[in-house]
């Protein structure tokens, strides 16, 4: 058997079945309209003209739905297209955004024959004399066809043919491709939304720097389109990624908050997931991003996909921690300030208790602190206490919590800290602090601390207590003699 070979154009210049053949032209030609970017308007109505001149039919038009309700349709008479004057209807005010009441079961019936994406088709003639009949022959309709545009799944608006002059039957095989133009119609809608959106994020992005993301659950594969993953900056580009690879990009120390954020909020019943976090760009430096997203569920309520966009917000966050820091620190010695101590304190009976571990408590102050202002003034004191707190810092390990509580007094938080482990600390801080004297403006101030010292371990009390406890200890290191550490026990 030989191959055989030829063109489109050939089949389209037969004689036979010409309706049908000259439809198949129209929707090549309507194919080649819509990837051409001639325009939304342009293109609908080029369309239109080309399935009017095929059909030969009076007019071709298209009703958009505005609104749709178990009681009142509103439509608007968006395009058309006629083969004369006297069949234009585009433009008469009673089709401007006109809106009618469901109110007999036939018109009921014939919006839902629509949602359901089903076509209908009539000669007027032979209808029965209800609300339908009516409203034809008021047009001068002979017979129409009408095609729903579908557009993601929802009813988006209607394509007409009227005929004024024939009582026109149309075939299965007209209907079915004509169908098919209504295809190419919700493909233009869809694409008309995407121009839409698209504009609107170049707006977004030259108001904030911003760009848009997906992540679909099922393959855990995420998609960006933004200038943080861009290698020039003068156009975006998409980037695809592993949710593994992702994270690469993610700072470390926001890489487990953010996936157990993610778990939980996969886990409950938002629908909108917002986080801030810092990522590294393409330049090797990291920024903070704003990521929000919305959440796409299938029929079963199983999560799907979660998109949205992002947007630096490196300003913001300057300010939001700047302002954070003023609200949690002291002003003088840049350590926690009381209110943050007293949280932290709280945390960590909790922690304790919860999960069964130790931590100690240690609360300084100043020895003889008075004199030092009397004796060299308030600033001199100032740098004694920023003095005290550079020295305790050098002794301090990550995870520890160190705080000012009041004028020259103190309170260190040691995590998984024995009472034997914390006196250590103290000990090491107060002998630095004997060795070590405040030097200030040519002057040298020695100064000496004392310390009280309370180890916790599921003593079911709470930080009111514990902080009364280790005090009690202070005041007793004072009484002693000053200079020296009293913990709870040996009190």
């Amino acid at each position: 058997m030989s191959l055989k070979t030829g063109s489109i154009k050939e089949i389209l210049l037969t004689k036979e079945n010409l309706l049908e053949k000259s439809l198949l032209s129209s929707l090549s030609k309507s194919t080649e309209i819509l990837t051409s970017k001639q325009g939304w308007e342009h293109g609908i109505n080029a369309i239109l003209k080309d399935l009017g001149n095929t059909t030969k039919v009076s007019r071709v038009w298209i009703f958009q739905i505005i609104e749709l309700n178990s009681e009142y349709i509103t439509q608007d008479y968006a395009f058309e297209w006629a083969a004369a004057p006297k069949y234009v209807q585009l433009g008469m005010p009673v089709f401007k955004e006109f809106k009618n009441k469901i109110g007999t079961e036939e018109y009921r019936e014939l919006i839902e024959s629509r949602t359901k994406g089903e076509w209908q088709k009539a000669i007027t003639r032979t209808l029965p004399d209800t609300y339908l009949k009516s409203t034809l022959v008021e047009q001068k309709i002979k017979s129409m066809l009408t095609i729903p545009i579908i557009v993601e799944e929802k009813l988006w608006g209607v394509l007409g043919f009227d005929d004024c002059e024939r009582e026109y039957d149309w075939s299965d095989t007209e209907i079915a491709l004509l169908q098919i133009a209504s295809f190419f119609i919700s493909s233009a809608v869809l694409q008309n939304r995407l121009s839409s959106k698209e504009k609107q994020l170049n707006i977004l992005q030259k108001i904030v720097s911003s760009g848009s993301w997906e992540y679909d659950i099922r393959n855990k594969h995420l998609l960006t389109y933004s200038e943080i993953f861009s290698s020039n900056d003068k156009f975006l580009e998409n980037k695809h990624f592993s949710l593994v690879d992702f994270f690469k990009f993610v700072h470390k120390d926001d890489r487990k908050n953010l996936l157990e954020t993610i778990i939980e909020f996969f886990s409950g019943d938002k629908e909108i997931f917002t986080y801030d976090l810092r990522i590294e760009n393409t330049k090797g430096k990291y920024q903070w991003i704003e990521i929000i997203g919305a959440l796409e569920r299938d029929s079963d309520r199983n999560p799907l996909k979660l998109s949205g966009i992002v947007i630096k917000v490196d300003s913001r966050k300057k300010i939001e921690i700047k302002l954070k820091k003023e609200a949690e620190t002291d002003h003088l010695t840049g350590i926690l300030n009381r209110r943050i101590f007293w949280e932290k304190l709280d945390y960590q009976i909790k922690k304790s208790e919860n999960r069964n571990n130790i931590f100690s408590l240690l609360i300084f102050d100043i020895d003889h602190f008075k004199k030092v202002n009397d004796t060299w003034g308030h600033s001199a004191g100032d740098e004694v206490l920023k003095h005290f707190t550079l020295l305790c810092l050098k002794e301090l390990r990550e995870g520890d919590s160190f705080s000012r509580v009041g004028g020259e007094e103190f309170a260190l938080i040691l995590q998984n800290a024995s009472e034997k482990i914390a006196l250590k600390v103290g000990e090491r801080i107060r002998k630095s602090v004997e060795q070590h004297p405040c030097r200030t403006e040519g002057f040298e101030i020695s100064i000496t601390v004392s310390a009280g010292c309370t180890s916790y371990k599921d003593s079911k009390i709470n930080s009111k207590t514990l902080y009364k406890i280790t005090d009690a200890a202070l005041y007793k290191a004072k009484e002693s003699g000053r200079n020296r550490i009293t913990c709870h026990s040996e009190e």
